[in-house]
């Protein structure tokens, strides 16, 4: 009887402790999905996770919550780190592309314009983010060309079509593209050169009276004129040359040109 007695003031006692603790409570695992399109090794909370086969989804098991998620291709050229977040018992897909580690290696993208619902091709290249196209909306003064790409008048290349988040190049801004490629910038910057921007020789027009009329050079013949944002009696511009690029050449307000727009 004194035992059976002993033990039930235990059993109490470590009830009555008990009741004081807090309740531990086991966190729902999640799951993070990586696909990559490199082969590329995985961090997560700066703890090596593992590997990704480029292509292949690959899930990795975590607590829920916010964390550090590092990705580096095997050869080294492309990398993403940033915070990703996870709900309890919820399976988060990561899919965003790798940037190169080299801040000269274009890398492209993708954007909606959502004043001709036009997906653009976006390059950035040494800190600066570009229309890899010319401007294609339809307003303001302006011709279309057979890609679908459109020439401007000076108003219009200031008001109409530019993108949330984008603005006309101002002339540094040029001016630092040109100097990313040195003596090579016209090369690099034409199709197929290396910067993947693509500058095109579309001509130029004129419309003094309201009907375009192209001077200089036909297209294929290496010219083109691309508004920048800087005003005058005559309107700076770039023009693509056959041999160069010429930043700050003067036009008249009624010439045509393309427009780039640049990521602000």
């Amino acid at each position: 009887m004194k035992a059976t007695f002993n033990m039930s003031i235990t059993i109490r006692a470590l009830i009555f402790l008990t009741s004081f603790l807090p309740t531990l409570v086991l966190a729902e695992s999640s799951r993070l999905l990586i696909i990559s399109e490199h082969d590329a090794q995985v961090s997560i909370d700066g703890e090596q996770a593992g590997a990704v086969i480029a292509r292949e989804p690959k899930i990795f098991s975590i607590f829920p919550g916010e964390h550090v998620l590092w990705l580096r291709s095997v050869d080294g050229k492309y990398q993403w780190s940033g915070q990703v977040a996870v709900a309890p018992g919820l399976q988060r897909i990561f899919d965003k592309p790798l940037r190169p580690v080299d801040p000269m290696t274009p890398f492209i993208e993708n954007e909606l314009n959502p004043a001709d619902e036009h997906t653009y091709r976006i390059v950035t290249v040494n800190g600066q983010t570009w229309l890899g196209e010319n401007l294609r909306v339809a307003k303001g003064k302006n011709i279309v060309e057979p890609s679908g790409e459109r020439l401007y008048d000076r108003a219009s290349a200031r008001t109409v079509g530019i993108m949330p988040g984008w603005h006309l190049p101002k002339r540094a801004e040029w001016e630092r593209l040109l100097a990313t490629y040195g003596s090579g910038a016209r090369e690099a910057l034409t199709p197929g050169g290396a910067s993947l921007i693509n500058l095109r020789d579309s001509g130029i027009f004129s419309a003094p009276d309201g009907k375009p009329q192209r001077w200089e050079s036909p297209p294929g013949k290496g010219v083109a004129c691309y508004w920048m944002d800087e005003s005058g009696s005559f309107t700076p511009a770039v023009i693509l040359r056959p041999t160069a690029i010429e930043i700050g050449g003067n036009f008249p307000r009624y010439s045509l040109c393309a427009v780039r727009l640049l990521r602000d």
